[in-house]
């Protein structure tokens, strides 16, 4: 079965990428299959991610 898991940039701005990266990481630890990533970067400099994975 495939999940997602979305994350925000959030009004802060904090570092997206170092936050997916722990995300993946947690979630490979739990047995899960990392699938896919999806971004998309938004004009109020907001990005957002889905992380695609599966059991």
């Amino acid at each position: 079965m495939k999940y997602i898991k979305m994350l925000d940039s959030g009004v802060l701005n904090i570092n997206l990428s170092l936050r997916v990266q722990e995300e993946i990481n947690k979630l490979e630890k739990k047995g899960y299959v990392f699938i896919d990533l999806k971004l998309i970067a938004y004009s109020n400099d907001e990005t957002r991610a889905w992380i695609i994975y599966s059991d």
